[in-house]
């Protein structure tokens, strides 16, 4: 939050300073024009062309040069776009689709998120949506996902997993996060390498834009269930 009221801010500082740099102009310009035709001596050519040109702002060029800054400075602050590569996502997203997703920094990772990571072990991002929160027991074996003793049953995914023989269980501390992709029988994902920390988290996906349209992402409500649970077990 403090970060969208800094980019406020800095909107309206804009404002105000170009505003304040044409009203002076203004006022140059037109002392200019009096020095002259009173016979003293004014601006110069280049005093004089500069002045002119900044005189002639008005309140619509203002405003769309600090809206420019100010999705500038939305875009290197806020936002992480990213382009999916591969097909581990399918059923959710696919390959060369666009995300618009807002730096991990300026937003709260929930249970069902895209999320776009980075581990420290390697050098490439991927993308994947959390399943596992911080406390929660997960296990996963002969095609079942279970977090805290309850299975769930995904509908966003593409297709069931494997029922492999090996089976994966984790109790996820403080600050970690267990991962999946929603093409799970080919998705390298937290089965594989563990848990993820926060800090490996760069982005939180809010919506895609590929070939099919723009469509903003939602919490699964299977996940959302799972969570509304964990709340009602918490308060009783």
């Amino acid at each position: 939050m403090k970060r969208y009221m800094m980019l406020a801010l800095l909107f309206v500082a804009i404002a105000v300073a170009q505003v304040a740099v044409t009203a002076l102009c203004k006022y140059l310009q037109q002392k200019d024009v009096q020095q002259t035709e009173a016979g003293e001596k004014g601006l110069s050519r280049w005093s004089r062309g500069v002045v002119r040109s900044f005189a002639a702002g008005s309140w619509k060029e203002t405003f769309c040069t600090a809206g420019f800054v100010l999705a500038a400075a939305l875009a290197v602050f806020v936002l992480r776009p990213s382009v999916v590569q591969g097909e581990s996502m399918d059923g959710s997203l696919y390959d060369g689709e666009l995300l618009i997703a807002v730096a991990a920094e300026n937003t709260v990772v929930n249970r069902g998120d895209i999320i776009c990571l980075q581990r420290k072990d390697d050098s490439n991002q991927l993308v994947k949506r959390v399943i596992g929160m911080p406390g929660d027991y997960i296990y996963i074996g002969q095609g079942k996902v279970i977090i805290n003793g309850r299975e769930i049953y995904e509908n966003y995914i593409k297709e069931p997993m494997y029922k492999e023989n090996k089976s994966y269980a984790f109790h996820l501390e403080e600050d970690e996060f267990f991962v999946l992709g929603d093409n799970r029988n080919i998705s390298l994902d937290s089965r594989r390498f563990g848990t993820i920390y926060q800090d490996e988290i760069v982005s939180v996906a809010k919506c895609g834009i590929g070939k099919w349209g723009i469509h903003r992402f939602r919490q699964p409500e299977v996940l959302a269930q799972l969570d509304a649970g964990t709340a009602t077990l918490a308060a009783r």
